[in-house]
């Protein structure tokens, strides 16, 4: 999910398996929550075309399991954006009959 380049000092996050608003492993749950959250910078790296996806419908196609990795969920809330403004999710989760959750 992230390449690490220790000499430039960078953060890579990896391309998500179909897009940042299509979500079905904890793999992708992860690279959109990066995207949710930080936009790119000369330190974080993203490995396909960024999208900033705070206003798009996202949609989770299996059941996600996030035991162990101490992750909660897609955002944070904490995040302050560039001109100091709370970010706000202001699209829809679709999940049909699938669930994430954490044991």
């Amino acid at each position: 999910m992230l390449t690490v380049d220790e000499t430039a000092h960078t953060v890579t996050v990896a391309a998500p398996s179909v897009s940042y608003t299509t979500i079905g492993s904890k793999a992708d749950l992860v690279i959109s929550a990066l995207d949710m959250q930080f936009d790119p910078t000369a330190f974080l790296k993203f490995a396909s075309s960024y999208t900033d996806i705070s206003s798009a419908d996202t949609t989770i196609t299996n059941d996600i399991d996030l035991s162990g990795t101490g992750i909660t969920g897609l955002t944070r809330d904490n995040d302050i954006c560039t001109e100091g403004e709370k970010c706000v999710y202001s699209g829809t989760i679709s999940a049909g009959d699938h669930r994430q959750f954490c044991r």
